[in-house]
């Protein structure tokens, strides 16, 4: 066993480590595919909600800050009155969300290839919270970077599908 990940709420080792990474991939690109998606849309409604409303950094309807969001509970009478929630609080709250997650995924999932590549599991590498330099430190278990990512990713080239 490498940790216990309480996002997946199971433990991740040699057996599931490429089930993991994978699983970062994906929502690492499908949180990055969806911001470019909604990128265009969310640009002209911030420039829309803007030109109505004037720039305000705490916004100027809910004072909630730069994107104007509404409290939850007008939100809920919003969605009992009409049945849905507005379109345009729905892209001013999915779009930062996304962005933000997609860019922390993108992060953890270039430790991780650092943490494979280098021959090194989660524990080991946070074993050693002093060291400055711990790649520079020879690895007894690092069997070069390609062998590495076969061991844990398979030999397949279509390792993401």
């Amino acid at each position: 066993m490498d940790h216990h990940c309480p996002w997946v709420n199971n433990c991740i080792g040699y057996n599931n480590y490429r089930s993991f990474v994978l699983l970062i991939f994906y929502l690492a690109t499908g949180c990055i595919y969806g911001s470019m998606l909604l990128c265009v849309p969310f640009f002209k409604i911030m420039k829309r909600h803007i030109k109505i409303n004037g720039w305000s950094l705490m916004g100027p309807l809910y004072a909630t800050g730069l994107l104007d969001l509404p409290p939850p509970w007008i939100l809920w009478s919003q969605y009992k009155e009409n049945g849905k929630v507005d379109e345009d609080v729905v892209l001013r709250a999915a779009f930062p969300f996304m962005l933000i997650v997609g860019i922390l995924l993108t992060w953890f999932l270039v430790s991780h290839l650092k943490m494979i590549t280098s021959g090194y599991t989660t524990l080991e590498h946070m074993a050693r919270p002093d060291c400055v330099d711990c790649y520079s430190v020879v690895n007894p278990f690092d069997q070069g970077w390609k062998k590495n990512l076969t061991q844990i990713l398979g030999a397949n080239i279509f390792f993401v599908l």
